[in-house]
């Protein structure tokens, strides 16, 4: 017992070089929060809402951002597909309408030589 109480003493002055007074924790326990430490609970507690709501606000502004952007892809998509589609008609039309000018240069040769051959063949006959 003796050096329990030995013990305890020496702790206690070790204590009491340390922090300058001895600490009951008991008391801790039983001590009420201050009226400033409350008010610092709520001021933290109105900050932290605060700050949950700014996030959830961003979270949607950013989910909004985000379908904006798939919808604007989407869109993109679309006017390329368009753009495809287009490039390969305006090339059927331009292979239709180089086969047309050669039949239409091919008529207007035969033509010219029909022609001249018929002048040809009435000049003769004048002559003869």
């Amino acid at each position: 017992m003796k050096k329990r109480e030995e013990l305890e003493k020496e702790n206690r002055d070790r204590h009491m070089l340390r922090f300058g007074a001895r600490i009951d924790l008991r008391k801790l326990d039983d001590i009420q929060p201050t009226k400033q430490v409350e008010e610092k609970r709520e001021e933290f507690k109105r900050k932290e809402r605060e700050a949950e709501k700014k996030v959830e606000e961003a979270k949607n502004k950013f989910l909004q951002a985000k379908s904006k952007l798939l919808a604007e892809k989407k869109s993109n998509t679309e006017i390329l597909t368009q753009i495809t589609e287009l490039g390969k008609q305006q090339m059927k039309l331009n292979k239709n309408l180089d086969s047309t000018q050669k039949n239409v240069l091919v008529r207007i040769i035969i033509l010219f030589r029909s022609c001249s051959l018929v002048l040809l063949l009435q000049l003769i006959e004048r002559r003869g």
